[in-house]
């Protein structure tokens, strides 16, 4: 019997990285799993009545089938040496994979730190955000659990402010991610994109560097700011096994 993990919900607040947690234990595993939504579920339908339409607004459904689809790809070519899948059963890991073109993938860990600011008050991480990936942009995600639009956000990595004094405000229980590039996109509670606001690019410095992190603001009372960040390692290069060939004897 092929090995399978269980059963998972893909629903609004469902991100990229979110799967490719799941997709990682997946390929360390070398096991399938279940993907459960619904067109026309009270989720979706509380967002939008015209489940369709919902469908194709809602969130990163679409990028995350495609990653599925990459991950499985590879997992079923066995380019995952036993090495390899050591490391992508352990739960406090996450992982990234690319396509390196046809039959190689490039797999990075991620190395990432989270913070919390609640009550208006600021949050600093005193130790700082030591990554052990070379110079790169950071990402990072703001998530609110407020139930009101919270303005005058501020990001900070070393004293460098990345949003603008005008940013838009952050959507009631919404998310402000930044994945790269030159904006941040704006996401209400239904997984929708609803704007994007032009930020600073700023690069980590090398490994062993820490740095001090601080999100400032006025949070609304019994709200929480959450503040995700994350840079990727070293890329490890990944091939399909090759096909036995069969002897002509």
């Amino acid at each position: 019997m092929p090995h399978m993990l269980g059963w998972f919900a893909l629903g609004p607040d469902t991100g990229i990285e979110d799967a490719e947690w799941l997709l990682a234990r997946a390929a360390g595993f070398d096991a399938g799993f279940a993907l459960a939504t619904s067109l026309s579920s009270t989720t979706q339908l509380a967002a939008d009545p015209d489940s369709a339409n919902t469908a194709r607004q809602f969130g990163s459904t679409a990028a995350i089938l495609a990653r599925i689809g990459l991950w499985e790809t590879a997992r079923r070519a066995g380019a995952f040496p036993s090495e390899v899948r050591t490391l992508l059963r352990d739960n406090q890991r996450e992982f990234h994979l690319s396509s390196a073109g046809e039959g190689t993938w490039n797999l990075q860990e991620a190395s990432f730190a989270r913070l919390t600011l609640t009550n208006g008050t600021e949050a600093l991480l005193p130790g700082g955000f030591t990554h052990l990936a070379p110079v790169q942009p950071v990402q990072w995600m703001i998530h609110s659990t407020a139930t009101t639009p919270q303005i005058a956000i501020q990001l900070e990595i070393d004293g460098h402010p990345l949003l603008p004094a005008d940013a838009l405000p952050l959507p009631s229980k919404g998310r402000l991610k930044f994945s790269g590039g030159k904006e941040a996109i704006l996401i209400d509670a239904t997984g929708r994109e609803t704007g994007r606001i032009s930020v600073e690019t700023l690069l980590l410095p090398p490994r062993g560097q820490p740095v001090t992190i601080r999100l400032v603001g006025q949070v609304s009372a019994q709200a929480t700011l959450t503040l995700e960040l994350r840079v990727l390692g070293l890329p490890q290069r990944l091939q399909a096994e090759p096909i036995p060939k069969l002897d002509s004897q």
